[in-house]
């Protein structure tokens, strides 16, 4: 029955990996419209690379860079490279993101890199004139690689694009122009910085600002410096917890300077995203609880009771798991378990005299995660364990098959 198990479970392992990994293929590589691109019409055309082995695509538009707000996607799917987004959809002035899946065979691929497009119709182009010129200085980090910190003042810059009330000095032309001035900007967070390269670049208002890092909490803090009085005219601070939340915590940000999003608060603070932290765990013949202590380490303390013809054998115990491969649908792990073994039953067939005794039972097994829902998955494993009794000759080490789902709870 062991080995029946045994080879049942490796069959569904080889399955699973041959259906997740076989015919794979590459992410759509994005052409048009490029990146952080300013477009003139409400129905642009997308394009992108082949990818081989696809079948079709799906081009998906959404209101945030997470991509939890989704507003159109391209259906029936378009199976050439190119795509012509509806009329009624996309609005002039609002800034969009947008990415895309292949599918073959085996599923879709992961969705390729999330690209950013404004649009802004001739009519809204030709209102420049009226608007007030706004650059975005190089931000200073706390705590975080000087790296991290510009690209907060990337997202900021698409951001005030977006809002459409400045005429934004692009981060290309904005590094030419101080370059040919011999003016060296890294992190610039004063207003006497501000207004010097506010000079430089002709422009009247000047973004300056701090990404910081304490306790694993993100900060981050722009100022809006007139370049003239040299006066900061408004100061505010957002926070939140993940770089995830990064993107969606600038716009908050451009939004409280402007005025455009909640002007009454001076701090947005971001609850830390939700991961499964805790669930139950049923399999053949156990019950646990799901613990995860970290992303790649698991803790399963489990109770087992199993019945060998007139034998009652209990085990307690537990696993701890380490995650090789993180996917969104599978994990791949390694597991090493432990159990103490009690067990009783009658000294023969249909006696009434009984024996008992105890042992332990460690193990090591290799399997799968396959996770069906956020709060569902099953899991598939193989291995050896060694059981270690105290009375007779059943000492030794058995192959075993497990399979068990989980369910998460929060």
């Amino acid at each position: 029955m062991r080995n029946y198990k045994l080879v049942v479970g490796l069959y569904i392992i080889f399955i699973i990996i041959h259906k997740l990994y076989s015919e794979n293929i590459n992410l759509p590589e994005l052409i048009s419209p490029a990146k952080e691109e300013i477009i003139n019409t409400i129905t642009p055309k997308f394009k992108w690379q082949k990818v081989e082995n696809a079948d079709y695509y799906n081009i998906a538009i959404y209101l945030d860079y997470s991509c939890t707000n989704k507003l159109l996607e391209s259906k029936p799917y378009p199976k050439s490279t190119k795509w012509k987004v509806p009329k009624n959809y996309l609005q002039d002035g609002k800034m969009y993101y947008w990415r895309i899946s292949a599918h073959n065979i085996n599923g879709w691929t992961k969705p390729s890199e999330v690209r950013i497009f404004t649009v802004m119709m001739k009519t809204n182009l030709n209102s420049k004139k009226d608007k007030i010129n706004l650059a975005v200085a190089e931000f200073s980090g706390k705590n975080v690689s000087q790296a991290d910190a510009s690209i907060i003042a990337d997202f900021l810059r698409t951001e005030f694009v977006s809002a459409g009330l400045y005429n934004v000095v692009e981060k290309a032309n904005m590094d030419k122009i101080l370059a040919e001035a011999s003016f060296q900007q890294s992190g610039c967070t004063t207003s006497e910085c501000a207004v010097q390269i506010g000079k430089i670049l002709n422009v009247q208002k000047m973004i300056v600002g701090v990404l910081s890092k304490l306790e694993g909490v993100y900060h981050i803090t722009a100022s809006i410096v007139d370049v003239e009085t040299g006066k900061i005219e408004n100061s505010k601070n957002v926070q939140c917890q993940e770089a995830s939340e990064l993107v969606n915590a600038s716009s908050d940000l451009v939004g409280i300077l402007t005025g455009t999003r909640g002007q009454d608060r001076k701090s947005i603070k971001y609850e830390k995203s939700s991961n499964n932290k805790f669930g139950i765990g049923l399999g053949n013949p156990y019950i646990s609880l799901i613990l995860n202590l970290s992303k790649r380490f698991i803790f399963e303390p489990r109770y087992a009771r199993s019945f060998e013809e007139d034998w009652n054998i209990y085990l307690s115990g537990g696993r701890i798991y380490y995650n090789i491969v993180l996917d969104n649908k599978m994990i791949l792990y390694v597991a090493g378990e432990w159990y103490y073994i009690t067990y009783n039953g009658p000294i023969k067939e249909n006696s009434l005299q009984s024996d008992e005794g105890k042992g332990t039972m460690p193990g090591l097994y290799f399997g799968i995660v396959y996770n069906i829902s956020k709060k569902l998955a099953i899991n598939i494993d193989a291995g050896s364990s060694y059981i270690n009794l105290n009375k007779g000759d059943v000492d030794g080490f058995e192959w075993i098959a497990n399979t068990g789902i989980r369910f998460y709870l929060f």
